[in-house]
């Protein structure tokens, strides 16, 4: 989920909000077979000005 910071310019178009895991995934750590994304992983996202390696996985508490 992307959420707008307070005061900031709007995107041209709403984000997706879908990403790609691309790197810094725990090698030990796998899910079917695959290296798993933890806190800290990068994510390629795609936003106004495209597809970019900007995006980093954090942990949000859900009620």
């Amino acid at each position: 989920m992307h959420m707008q910071l307070p005061g900031t310019i709007k995107f041209n178009q709403n984000p997706k909000k879908e990403g790609e895991v691309s790197n810094l995934t725990a090698a030990k750590l796998k899910i079917n077979g695959k290296e798993a994304a933890t806190i800290g992983s990068m994510v390629t996202t795609c936003n106004d000005m495209g597809m970019q390696n900007n995006s980093t996985v954090i942990a949000v508490p859900w009620e």
